[in-house]
């Protein structure tokens, strides 16, 4: 019994020491990964670790948790967790239980009072394949991609996706920023963000080839 307990506690320990380093990808892009703790019953404040991990936030007054529940009447910015509990006007949660959103604001700890457009960010591996990075969204964004803009196309339905070539196999840092700027007053909604092997079809694409087909069959009858 005690040698096939020690066969074992080997096994296990040579399974430790030789396993392949693990995979740093990118965790919660659903935002599913939630854990709803109140750090303060009263106005349902959220700790950032427990609400949404993973993710890291713009700095300022007022982003040290995250809302939940309530929003309050402030000039600062603002990440409110969303789901059926959400404040009314909405929306709930885009797809699943929770969606995260945001809003910049002015940071009124400190003394010249700077306007910040609120994000979200985190650093990993973007997988080999992919070719895209879609996403469900509301709002006014922007998204980066080590710190290169990823140019975000509407492909419906409150889907959108970019192109990001180059990206595949690199370590990076992925940003969606609020660009309400300081005279908007628009909370920015994310959900669902997937890095995918197919490449976003560029919009125009549909609609020019049946143009270059008109323009040739018109100088065909010309001649």
């Amino acid at each position: 019994m005690k040698s096939s307990m020690i066969r074992i506690s080997v096994a296990a320990a040579l399974t430790v020491v030789f396993s392949p380093p693990a995979v740093c990808g990118f965790t919660n892009l659903d935002f599913e990964d939630a854990t709803l703790v109140l750090n303060d019953p009263t106005f349902g404040f959220l700790d950032w670790d427990l609400a949404a991990p993973g993710w890291e936030h713009s700095s300022g007054s007022s982003t040290g948790i995250i809302y939940y529940e309530n929003v309050h009447l402030g000039t600062d910015q603002i990440f409110l967790l969303r789901d059926r509990m959400s404040p009314e006007g909405g929306p709930y949660a885009l797809s699943g239980e929770f969606s995260l959103s945001f809003i910049g604001g002015f940071d009124v700890n400190d003394q010249a009072f700077p306007f910040i457009d609120a994000f979200i960010a985190q650093t990993g591996d973007v997988p080999g394949d992919a070719r895209s990075l879609q996403m469900l969204a509301r709002g006014p964004f922007d998204v980066f991609l080590a710190g290169t803009q990823v140019m975000m196309m509407d492909l419906g339905g409150g889907l959108y996706g970019g192109n990001i070539p180059g990206f595949a196999g690199t370590r990076s840092e992925l940003r969606i920023v609020n660009t309400a700027g300081e005279d908007g007053n628009e909370f920015t909604i994310v959900d669902d963000i997937v890095f995918s092997p197919m490449s976003v079809p560029e919009p125009s694409a549909p609609i020019l080839l049946p143009l270059a087909g008109l323009i040739l069959s018109g100088r065909r009858r010309r001649a």
